[in-house]
Formats: C-alpha cells, sequence, structure tokens
C-alpha cells in the first residue's frame, strides 16, 4: 500500500503563516512502481488542491519508457528536470535535417565527439592519504577540472542547438527550428556574413558544411518541422541539459536528498523499519493531529516489482 501523506494548517491558520516545508509525502516499499506511485501522488496532489507543474527526479527516471513516464507527465502539464545517464550520451541521433542529443536537435554539422558528454558524478570525499600538504584533494581536484571540461563542451554544443521556433503545423507535439548560425550562435558558410560576424566575438564556426549532399532542409530554409518521436521526448526538459541554468534547477533536488537525510538521522526523524504499520492512518484514511490539524491518505496499489522501464 501506498500512503500520501498531506498535512493541513492548524486550525486558524494558513497555508502562507506556517511554512509548508513538506506537503506531500509519498512512503511505499522498495519493490514499488514507481511511475504507477508518483503519478498517483501528482493525481492526489492535485485532488487536494495543489498545484504541479514541475517535478526534480533522480537518474532512475530516464530508464522510463517515453509513453509511461515523460508523456504521462505532459498529459497533465508537468515539467520534468532530470539528470542523464551515461548510457543516454552514447552519441547522436539522427534525425531529419538534424543531430540529436539530451532531447534536442542540433545542426547537422555538430562535431561527432560532442554527442558524447556524460556528466562526471559526485564529487569524492576527500580521503587522508591523498591530501597533500596544503590539504589539496586530488581525486577532488580531478574531479573538478573534469566537470569544467564538461561545461565547457556542452556550452559549445548548445551553440550548435537549433533554434525553436514554436509548435509544428499538423500535430501540436511537433515544432518548427531554425538554424543556429541564422539566430547568431555561431558561423557558417551557408548563411552568408555569419562567419564574419562570429569570428570577432570568439563564437565556433561550422567546419565543411558545404560537404553535406544533398544540403539538409534546416541549411536552406528559413525554419523545418521536426517529429516530436523523434527528438528522444522522454529526455526532454525545459532547461539545456548540462547547461548553467540546468545545473541551478536540477541543485534544488538536494533539498529531497537533504530531507530524506533528516528523516533518516536517529537525532531528528529517526524513520526506520517498522516506524509505520498498516493501521496507522485509521479505517477512515486520515487521522486528526494536535491542534485541529487533519492527515490525509489516498491509497493506492503498489505491490508490483519495480521495473526499468
Amino acid at each position: 500500500m501506498t500512503p500520501h501523506n498531506r498535512r493541513q494548517p492548524k486550525s486558524g491558520q494558513t497555508h502562507e503563516s506556517e511554512p509548508l516545508l513538506l506537503e506531500y509525502l509519498d512512503l511505499t516499499p522498495a519493490s514499488t512502481d514507481l511511475v504507477r506511485s508518483t503519478l498517483a501522488m501528482i493525481d492526489g496532489m492535485r485532488a487536494a488542491g495543489s498545484e504541479v507543474t514541475e517535478l526534480i527526479v533522480d537518474r532512475h527516471y530516464s530508464y522510463k519508457r517515453n509513453e509511461r513516464w515523460a508523456e504521462e507527465l505532459r498529459k497533465r502539464g508537468v515539467r520534468q528536470v532530470l539528470d542523464l545517464r551515461s548510457e543516454d550520451c552514447t552519441g547522436f541521433e539522427d534525425a531529419d535535417n538534424a543531430r540529436v542529443a539530451a532531447g534536442v536537435p542540433h545542426c547537422p554539422s555538430t562535431p561527432e565527439h560532442l554527442g558524447r558528454l556524460a556528466r562526471p558524478g559526485p564529487a569524492e570525499k576527500r580521503p587522508r592519504s591523498l591530501c597533500g600538504p596544503d590539504g589539496a584533494d586530488a581525486r577532488y581536484d580531478d574531479r573538478m577540472a573534469k566537470l569544467n571540461l564538461f561545461r565547457e563542451q556542452i556550452e559549445l554544443r548548445q551553440r550548435f542547438a537549433l533554434e525553436r521556433h514554436g509548435p509544428g503545423n499538423g500535430n501540436p507535439l511537433d515544432s518548427r527550428w531554425g538554424c543556429p548560425a541564422a539566430a547568431g550562435k555561431l558561423g557558417c558558410e551557408l548563411r552568408p556574413g555569419t562567419v564574419e560576424a562570429a569570428t570577432p566575438l570568439g563564437l565556433p564556426v561550422v567546419e565543411g558544411p558545404a560537404d553535406l549532399s544533398p544540403l539538409p532542409k534546416v541549411c536552406t530554409q528559413r525554419t523545418v518541422t521536426l517529429r516530436h518521436q523523434d527528438l528522444q521526448p522522454k529526455l526532454q526538459q525545459e532547461h539545456y541539459w548540462g547547461s548553467h541554468d540546468w545545473e541551478v534547477s536540477y541543485a534544488r533536488r538536494s533539498r529531497v536528498e537533504g530531507f530524506f537525510g533528516t528523516l533518516k538521522d536517529a537525532s531528528v526523524g529517526n524513520l526506520r523499519r517498522d516506524a509505520f504499520r498498516g493501521d496507522c492512518l485509521g479505517v477512515n484514511g486520515h487521522r486528526d493531529l494536535p491542534g485541529g490539524g487533519r492527515e490525509t491518505s489516498p491509497v493506492v496499489d503498489s505491490s508490483s516489482p519495480q521495473p526499468r522501464t
């Protein structure tokens, strides 16, 4: 069983008078199907009057099939913020008129190596054995060097990303895109004047675009329409993955992990195995709290094993 607990303000108070640090808590067994449980939690929150427009998830959700997860979020108007696994960064996928990576179409002449950018993992702790006289940590410094290189390469690749111009003419999920050189993001000899404009600004210049035969329509037209299913829909998100804006947005997830740590801390939450029982909320799915508040619990069945799909 999966209870969704929502703490209501005490009698005589409003949401504004008492900070709502935790609005909803989904407590599930380890074998629970996360997709079904999370979607049920979103639906339960909305039914209780909460607005859900954005969801910050961990890397496990990039495993989920588009039709099971990302499309269900789109139907609910929820934007996901997610990190990519190394399996998602093995190279470009070729779509009509573009090279696709991280759910974004890029210039057909984007350098091949930019399709294989994997984000370094978390910085390791500083073991005493690796600390030099000045206290530097070799592992930490190496990781930061890799992270800075990754950021530089992501910034370069983002320059090659096509410029979005709105929805397509048919399927509302399809979209229209334009050449990045025409948008002033880089230089290309196929777009007159862009190389001369890009060079003094230190912007990248496309190498050998004229070698493409025949020239893709994105190189000759103002915009082209790309199909939604060709743009890695399960990886699409508002901010370009790996960019500064994405890092700032995804960093909010640390608050979630910090809250979990507080719950499990023996000196604070002391949440442990057997802390909850099946009848802890009573037969009506809710129980009154001291001061007049109420804890509610819509319940869904979540007994299936956890899939990686």
